[in-house]
């Protein structure tokens, strides 16, 4: 009996997994091509200017995605749209991004993460905030994504951000070019 119960809870571990925090490439734009128009104002002129609201993943719990990883991400995404300043240039527009909320189910056969993020566009020369948006969207890891419940939740966590993202990234291509000048 003792050693039944002993396989069991082993079994049991190995089957829950020790938490992964979220990877930045997978939480990223796929596409390495530039969706910006030239003309744009927004081309090349975003920094990234704060990125909060992430937390570190306890291994013993939760997948998670820190904000050094949302940051990367972001950062990653926004150089693949062709919306980055280069290093060292001053960039016309501060973009900042708070992670309001990473919405997760506790067990399930396929795993949906909300990713709530509010995001702020602000330009450099007034201050003036010419971009304001929370995005909510959600990410469904189906169940054979994969076997532990918890590598669900991180890919679900991964998709549920690059979904995000790539929200943002559509919604600032079609600012109009007179919310964007003085």
């Amino acid at each position: 009996m003792r050693i039944r119960t002993l396989t069991f809870l082993t079994l049991s571990l190995l089957m829950v997994g020790c938490a992964a925090p979220a990877r930045v490439d997978h939480m990223t734009l796929r596409t390495h091509m530039p969706v910006v128009d030239q003309a744009s104002a927004l081309r090349n002129g975003i920094l990234l200017e704060q990125v909060t609201g992430g937390k570190a993943t306890n291994p013993m719990w939760m997948s998670q995605v820190s904000n050094q990883d949302f940051h990367r991400a972001l950062q990653i995404s926004l150089e693949r749209a062709g919306l980055l300043a280069s290093a060292g240039s001053d960039g016309e527009f501060d973009l900042s991004a708070n992670l309001d909320s990473l919405r997760q189910p506790l067990v399930g056969a396929s795993m949906t993460v909300s990713a709530k993020i509010h995001y702020t566009l602000t330009r450099k020369s007034d201050g003036n905030t010419v971009f304001e948006r929370t995005i909510d969207l959600p990410y469904t890891a189906a169940f054979n994504a994969a076997f532990i419940g918890t590598e669900r939740v991180r890919i679900a966590n991964e998709g549920a951000i690059r979904v995000n993202i790539e929200q943002l990234i559509s919604e600032l291509r079609k600012i109009d070019a007179t919310q964007l000048t003085l």
